[in-house]
């Protein structure tokens, strides 16, 4: 398993948490509702943070204001418990014959309804709303019928859709009662809360850094630890030269990785190729990124699910939040596979492109999304596809033509430099007429992003 006790950074000599008795705070983020805000050009240091919403698509108070705000009790005891309630619901879901793949669509479908309700019933809503299983009491009936048609069309009847609805409001009630006796327990900043233990573990060709917390070990590969130690110092000025400042990454670092191990979704995490980001970035200028997380993101600055974990590693919330100001510059989007994702986000595009391109400002987005027959017959993609005058180039690729990063690259030990071959894909690039000025699609540009993207293809 490899060695214990202090494990040396070789290029920085900190030592670990592991032994240290220092007292961490607990991360209790607290998410003000967001307000109109005026057009934002996005750079790196530019951003107005965008409230985070509970999960996929998160939660937001009334736009304009509210006096409510939603607090997110982010500590590993937390997490874990997290992770047991959902794993029940997967776990009836695979009894009942649900593959795992319908299980996360229905899961992420989930989350972003239950945020869209939470913003519309203003901000009471808000408040004790869980970003994993964000449900109080029930689903909304418009919510209740859009999951159950997911597990339907996953080959499911309608009675065990809906048995493993019901399943998941009870236990949602049930994580939000243990949340709330770990948040009253634990409080605000224990002097007793364990400490998180850090091992490097030693693979035959890789290293890993493990990250034990109460029995619960998770690893990720050491240029990913590397990574997050970076964007940490980054984003926080904490300097993790001490200490108590070094197990506060840690217990932050724990937090965020137990998260997305939570919500699975290895393919929903699929990042593209650092060639192809790398020669995207050169052509297009991209300054955020959409539907990343601190996992996969290439970026300084990017939007994610769970702002209560990522923002200490770069994150400005959700996305959905995001697009709700106007923005100017150049923007990669790589949303999850899921419909009502798409839906959402076409609408969201639709309202950001004609309200720059009355305004006469640079505005370009590339939009990454899965693209099989049923997809491409749909009428969020067509409508995309047709929307004039901002849809300028569409990429379409077969899914052997081209490749994807795997979703759970920083538990791998070559994930970055063996492409996976996940669906077939289509590339929006949508601009207003200035945004088209400023990155011109020219015959050689998209030949070049084309070529670099197709030499990713597995069989390449």
């Amino acid at each position: 398993m490899g060695k214990k006790g202090k494990m040396k950074d070789k290029k920085r000599g900190h030592p670990t948490a592991e032994g240290n008795a220092a007292a961490v705070p607990t991360t209790l983020s607290t998410v003000a509702p967001m307000h109109p805000a005026k057009r934002v050009k996005s750079d790196t240091g530019g951003h107005t943070a965008a409230a985070a919403k509970g999960g996929g698509a998160g939660v937001v108070g009334k736009k304009g204001g509210g006096s409510a705000a939603a607090t997110v009790f982010s500590h590993p005891a937390a997490e874990v418990a997290r992770e047991s309630a959902l794993a029940k619901i997967r776990a009836l879901a695979k009894r009942k014959g649900v593959s795992n793949a319908t299980f996360e669509k229905w899961h992420f479908t989930w989350l972003l309804g239950a945020g869209m309700e939470s913003r519309d019933a203003g901000d009471a809503a808000m408040v004790g709303l869980d970003p994993v299983l964000p449900v109080q009491k029930k689903f909304g009936l418009d919510l209740a019928e859009r999951v159950d048609a997911v597990l339907i069309e996953g080959g499911v009847d309608e009675r065990i859709a809906r048995a493993v609805r019901v399943l998941a409001a009870k236990a949602a009630q049930k994580l939000k009662t243990e949340i709330a006796r770990l948040a009253k327990s634990i409080g605000p900043a224990s002097i007793t809360e364990p400490a998180i233990v850090v091992k490097e573990i030693e693979m035959p060709t890789h290293r890993q850094i493990g990250l034990e917390f109460d029995g619960t070990l998770l690893k990720l590969n050491k240029t990913h630890y590397d990574k997050l130690l970076k964007r940490y110092e980054l984003k926080t000025e904490d300097t993790t030269e001490d200490a108590a400042a070094f197990a506060r990454f840690h217990k932050a670092l724990f937090n965020v990785v137990q998260r997305y191990k939570t919500i699975c979704g290895g393919g929903f995490q699929c990042a593209l190729p650092p060639p192809v980001w790398a020669t995207l970035r050169g052509e297009l200028d991209f300054e955020v990124e959409g539907f990343a997380s601190p996992l996969n993101c290439t970026l300084p600055t990017f939007c994610s699910a769970f702002k209560d974990t990522d923002e200490v590693f770069g994150s400005v919330g959700s996305v959905f939040e995001w697009l709700e100001q106007d923005r100017e510059g150049s923007f990669a989007l790589n949303p999850p596979y899921v419909h009502d994702y798409y839906v959402e986000l076409s609408k969201l595009l639709k309202q950001r492109l004609a309200s720059a391109e009355e305004a006469g400002v640079p505005l370009s987005f590339m939009v990454v999304v899965g693209a099989n027959d049923a997809v491409r017959q749909s009428e969020w993609y067509t409508g995309l596809e047709n929307l004039k005058p901002f849809c300028r180039k569409l990429l379409f690729m077969k899914i052997h033509e081209h490749g994807f990063i795997d979703g759970r690259q920083h538990m791998k030990k070559d994930a970055l430099e063996k492409p996976l071959a996940v669906c077939d894909t289509g590339a929006f690039f949508l601009q207003t007429t200035e945004g088209a000025k400023k990155w011109p699609l020219t015959k050689e540009r998209m030949a070049k992003i084309e070529k670099v993207w197709r030499g990713t293809a597995p069989s390449a």
